[in-house]
Parts: structure tokens; C-alpha cells; sequence
């Protein structure tokens, strides 16, 4: 047993409450706020881009506008995780929705004004991206102190249905709410921060164990060090850090070769709008069968088996990636991830104590960003030097390095499901 995991042992408390997961008051009122939320950020996303074209009619400076984001949610990760445990995490993600409510509105008032300079659009998108990367580690934590362990899997399928849907309805609702008008979704947005800071107001159950430790409030250094250290030190939380970049970088990058291919190839944009939406169902439907899933199969088994079955999904698109056919392939990653997830984000809050949990959220949520965020320029890069196919191979040669990991790091083969005694015993 590492230390990691014999901490957690020691410190972890039961939650009081059992029976269904929806009536759960505090899980239910911690996740309806989220799906609000996470669909009003999805539909501001892509207004951002639609209203700085508008205004000044650069790509470049859109383009701009979305790195500022990036920055902010790469500088903003790891200091999330330690606030995440050294603050009260209630009221930090109030804090968080707070000032994200304030900046959306800000957006709101300018436009109302006829005043709103590009700089400030840049700050407002930088403070909402950075507070948005601080909540998540902090709402993550607070999982396991208002759900029971037998029904962290279950929760966390919720959670990955949730984010899937968001993304599959935020998108084309922006563009909606922009086409009636330029307000529309940056109004949206704001509301939907306020409803989730209402929410989590009426969350009654504590969200740490105990009250944060003084010696634990420390945003800088010390406290990021320590989680990275802890990180490196679990073999299973090792093994996360290298499967789950190389796992992501490898989906991402095919997707965005598709994508690219099919346009390069003349194939309409309404076909690759319905080839995108395709694979956001797919995401929405593997949310939806994960919990059916980890009941029959024990997490290694699940982990291991879906990515052999990765990449094979990617190896067949390979012949058919310059047609829309490559979508039916492409899909199943798409499918069967949100159950991969679950299974290592489910052994991870079991085996890690509630005080660093949000440190230890941000280091694998930074990790596993880390390939991903390049695959995009990568395939582009590629496709303008090689075959669409062999692009495609490069990204199946990435899934292929994580299969491996996942078949023989001792990290991965030493799972144990978050309602199973061995995993708090072992």
C-alpha cells in the first residue's frame, strides 16, 4: 500500500446518506447547477469567436482571444488544486461563480454601451477561463463528502453525461442565441453562473473533511509542490499522467484530421457539422451506458480491454479518412472514453486523502491537457506534409503507446473499483 493510499484509508469518512443517487440533495443540487452552467459556457465559447469576428473582423484577433483562454486555464490549474484544499471549497466555487457572473455581465454592459475595447474582452475571457479552472478541481474534491463510495462511479458517469451534453447542446445554441442577438448568449452565460452560485448555496452537507488546516494554506510553492510530489510517488497516479495525455492526444488529433481532411477534400460543412454532432452523440450515449459497464467488468479489465479496442477503432479509420464514413471508427473512442474515465477517476478519489484531492485533481487535469492541446496544430502540421492516412497512423501510433501503458504498468493492474474493500484495504 503506497502512502497515498494508506492516508486515505485513515482519513476517509463515510458520507451519512445511501438510497438512490438522485435524492441525494447535495449531489443533485452540485449537478443541476453544473449542467446550466457547463451549457452556458459551451454557448459563450463559441459566441466569443462570432463576436470579436463581428467587431473587428480579424480571424487573428478571434484567434488571440481563444489563446488568452488557453493561457489562463494552463496558469490558473495548479494553484486551483491547492485552493481547492487549503479554502473552504463552498465558498470558493461560490467566489468562482460569482466573478464569472460579474464578468459575463461586464460583456453584457459594454455591449449595451456601444463600448467594449478588444483588451477588455481579453480580460474578461482570461478571468472567467481562470476561475472556470479553478471551480472544477474544487467541485471534484467535494465529490466523495456527498457521495457514498459505492456510488462514486455511478456519480461520475452523471458528471461525464452531463459534460457531453453541454458540449453537444452549448454549441449550436450559441450560434443560435448570437443569430437573434449579439447579447443573447453572454446573457445566457451570466444567468446560468448565477443559477449554479445558487445551488451550491443551498448545499447543506460540508464539502471537506473537517475545516482546512492552516498548515495546509499554501496557495504558492509549497502546496503545489507537494501535489506533484504525491503524484509522482503513486504508481497508479504515475501511470494516469502518462496514459491519459497520450490517450487524449491520440482522439483529439484524429478527430481534427477528419475534420481537416473532409474539408480539404470538398466535402460541404454541413456534412462535417453532421459528422461532429455524430461523434458529440456517441460521447452522450457512452455517458450514458458507463454505468452499465463498470457494474460487469472489474476496472482493469474495462481500462485495459477499451484501449486495445481504441485502437483498433482508430486503425480502421485509417482507409476511410477522406470520407464521412470515417465517423463511424472515429465514434467509438468517443463512445467508450467517458467509461475509461470513470474507472480512473473512481480509483483516484478512493485512494487519495480529502486534503489533496483538489492538488492532486489539477496535476492529472494538467497532465492530461499537456498532448492534447497541441494535437490540433499537429494534425494540420502533418496534413500539409503527408498523406491524410498516414496522418491518421501517427495518431493510432499514440493510442497504441497508451494500450501498452495500460496493459503493463502496475499502476493501471492494481485497480480496484471505489466500492470495493480492497481498494481501502490493499
Amino acid at each position: 500500500m503506497t502512502d497515498v493510499t494508506r492516508s486515505a484509508v485513515q482519513q476517509q469518512a463515510e458520507p451519512v446518506r445511501h438510497g438512490r443517487l438522485y435524492r441525494n440533495r447535495s449531489f443533485v443540487l452540485l449537478c443541476a447547477g453544473q449542467v446550466l452552467s457547463e451549457v452556458g459556457s459551451a454557448t459563450s465559447a463559441l459566441a466569443y469567436t462570432l463576436l470579436v469576428l463581428a467587431l473587428t473582423g480579424s480571424p487573428l484577433d478571434a484567434g488571440f482571444v481563444g489563446s488568452v483562454d488557453l493561457l489562463a486555464r494552463i496558469l490558473a490549474r495548479l494553484p486551483g488544486g491547492v485552493l481547492a484544499d487549503s479554502l473552504d471549497r463552498k465558498r470558493l466555487m461560490l467566489g468562482c461563480d460569482a466573478v464569472r457572473a460579474v464578468a459575463l455581465f461586464s460583456v453584457v454592459a459594454g455591449l449595451l454601451l456601444h463600448r467594449l475595447p478588444l483588451p477588455l474582452l481579453m480580460i474578461v475571457v482570461f478571468v472567467e477561463g481562470a476561475a472556470s479552472v479553478i471551480f472544477e478541481p474544487a467541485e471534484q474534491a467535494a465529490l466523495r463528502n456527498v457521495v457514498p463510495s459505492e456510488q462514486i462511479s455511478q456519480a461520475l458517469a452523471v458528471n461525464e453525461a452531463r459534460t457531453q451534453a453541454a458540449s453537444l447542446i452549448g454549441s449550436p445554441l450559441g450560434g443560435l442565441l448570437f443569430g437573434l442577438s449579439r447579447l443573447a448568449p453572454f446573457v445566457a452565460d451570466g444567468v446560468s453562473y448565477v443559477i449554479s452560485f445558487l445551488t451550491v448555496a443551498f448545499i447543506r452537507d460540508p464539502l471537506h473533511e473537517g475545516r482546512p488546516q492552516p498548515s495546509d494554506r499554501r496557495v504558492h510553492g509549497p502546496g503545489i509542490v507537494e501535489g506533484v510530489t504525491v503524484v509522482l510517488r503513486d504508481q497508479f497516479l504515475r501511470a494516469l499522467v502518462i496514459f491519459e495525455p497520450l490517450l487524449n492526444a491520440a482522439f483529439t488529433g484524429a478527430l481534427f484530421c477528419l475534420i481537416l481532411t473532409l474539408r480539404r477534400g470538398g466535402w460541404s460543412s454541413g456534412i462535417v457539422g453532421i459528422v461532429y454532432g455524430a461523434i458529440s452523440v456517441a460521447g452522450v450515449v457512452g455517458a450514458l451506458i458507463t454505468p452499465w459497464l463498470i457494474k460487469r467488468l472489474r476496472p482493469v479489465r474495462l481500462v485495459i480491454g477499451i484501449s486495445w479496442v481504441l485502437v483498433a477503432a482508430l486503425t480502421a479509420a485509417v482507409p476511410l479518412v477522406n470520407t464521412p464514413l470515417a465517423v463511424i471508427p472515429i465514434a467509438i473512442p468517443m463512445l467508450l472514453a467517458p467509461a475509461v474515465n470513470t474507472a480512473l477517476i473512481g480509483h483516484q478519489i478512493a485512494i487519495t486523502p480529502d486534503r489533496l484531492q483538489g492538488r492532486v485533481v489539477s496535476v492529472i487535469l494538467l497532465a492530461a491537457g499537456i498532448l492534447e492541446f497541441p494535437a490540433p496544430a499537429a494534425a494540420g502540421a502533418l496534413l500539409e506534409r503527408i498523406p491524410s492516412s498516414s496522418v491518421m497512423l501517427v495518431f493510432d501510433g499514440l493510442m497504441v503507446i497508451s494500450a501498452i501503458v495500460a496493459s503493463i504498468h502496475p499502476g493501471i493492474r492494481s485497480m480496484r473499483s471505489p466500492s470495493d474493500p480492497a481498494a481501502e484495504s490493499s
